[in-house]
């Protein structure tokens, strides 16, 4: 378990990297679709 810890403490910042493009990337597909919307009301 607490090999995990420290796992997962050495890998803190490759993970938050990956999340925030995971986030980015799923914002940056939904973005457009909002601009047409917008457009078209």
């Amino acid at each position: 378990m607490l090999t995990i810890a420290k796992n997962l403490y050495d890998y803190r910042e490759l993970m938050a990297t990956l999340a925030w493009k995971n986030i980015a990337l799923r914002y940056k597909q939904a973005y457009p679709g909002f601009a047409r919307a917008k457009k078209g009301a």
